[in-house]
């Protein structure tokens, strides 16, 4: 895939605003936590985003002592239970000529230095949310593993690169309510949005040697809908009905063309809703994205 040229220097400023506008104001940036308010607000992100493994947290401040008050604060605004989340929590003592925000307090964002994980899937899979608290104006990028689920603004999006052998058949899907359903494969967009009206939404992969009767049947009834979602009836759910077979040999989410894609794999499947059983030759990753508030 290729991606379009900057039309010149100002692109990114202005797509910046664009994205402001649209959200209502709501850009990345970091978030404050010079008030009781900030550290509540900062404590209801870091729960949120707890199924979310990967996410790692920066709170920084102009001293390390500084840094290490506001995350102590944090502990008391979280509840018992998500304590343990701490430890993806790190303080760090930053100069205010680098990030002016500093000046006026303790500030967090998402540590975007966290390497994006493969874990034992074939596939690298992101989500971008100008929603997320950045250390900049860019938003966040985020990389999730299997079985992860992540909450999601409306401006949010997702981006899928496969990492697997070549010559092998990968189906992608998305799917909201039972039966409501998109190829993630046929979608235009390297950056896909999130579900729009916001709902709820299960990503799923499989990675086949063979092509797999079941998923080539998705495929066709939505191979007129070019990325669009459309509703199959709950008999054709992703889920609940015996569609989803076990990891085998790596995968994740997909959204490229069928020519770049290709790990190994065989057919699990016999073409029945209720027949992928699982096998070492058929793979599949799953993802969940939860809308957030707007």
């Amino acid at each position: 895939m290729t991606r379009m040229p900057a039309l010149n220097d100002l692109a990114p400023a202005l797509a910046a605003l664009a994205l402001a506008s649209a959200l209502g104001g709501a850009q990345a940036r970091p978030l404050a936590l010079k008030d009781e308010a900030g550290v509540a607000a900062f404590a209801a992100d870091v729960a949120a985003y707890r199924g979310a493994s990967q996410v790692r947290w920066v709170v920084a401040a102009r001293s390390h002592a500084d840094a290490e008050s506001a995350i102590a604060k944090l502990s008391l605004a979280l509840q018992p239970s998500d304590e343990a989340l701490l430890n993806r929590v790190s303080a760090e003592a930053v100069d205010p000529a680098d990030l002016p925000q500093v000046a006026d307090g303790p500030v967090a964002y998402v540590d975007a230095r966290a390497d994006t994980p493969i874990s034992n899937c074939s596939w690298r899979v992101t989500v971008t949310d100008p929603q997320l608290p950045s250390r900049g104006a860019k938003p966040s990028e985020i990389g999730l593993v299997p079985d992860d689920s992540v909450p999601v603004g409306p401006a949010a999006t997702f981006r899928l690169e496969h990492a697997g052998i070549l010559q092998a058949k990968l189906y992608a899907f998305g799917e909201t309510r039972p039966g409501a359903i998109r190829d993630l494969a046929a979608v235009a967009d390297v950056n896909i949005p999130v579900a729009k009206p916001p709902e709820p939404e299960l990503l799923l992969l499989a990675t086949a040697r063979n092509p797999s009767a079941l998923y080539d049947s998705l495929k066709a009834a939505l191979a007129s809908a070019k990325g669009e979602r459309r509703d199959l009836g709950a008999g054709q759910s992703l889920v609940g009905q015996g569609l989803v077979a076990s990891r085998g040999i790596s995968a994740g989410i997909a959204t490229i063309p069928d020519v770049m894609i290709a790990p190994k794999a065989k057919p699990a499947d016999s073409g029945k809703v209720a027949a992928a059983a699982p096998s070492e030759d058929f793979e599949t990753c799953r993802y969940r994205l939860s809308p957030t508030k707007s």
